[in-house]
């Protein structure tokens, strides 16, 4: 079982220091950096399998990945 876990810190806000206009922004920025973390992490899953000569992606291709990138290694 793959027990990896990513945490990304987010700094709380009041709701008072909040504009109405900048609620909306939010989940959009999340979202858009949750679909650049998961490219970039199958991309390098990606050539994980290539380089074991495989087709198909397993756990330990996703651990191999994580842990050879040279970001993502660092942050987790």
């Amino acid at each position: 079982m793959l027990s990896t876990s990513l945490r990304v810190s987010m700094p709380r806000l009041s709701t008072s220091s909040l504009s109405s206009s900048s609620l909306p922004r939010r989940p959009v920025y999340l979202t858009a950096v949750l679909k650049y973390l998961a490219t970039e992490v199958l991309e390098l899953v990606g050539n994980a399998v290539r380089d074991n000569k495989k087709n198909r992606i397993i756990p330990r291709h996703v651990l191999l990945a994580i842990r050879n990138g040279k970001e993502l290694g660092s942050t987790i």
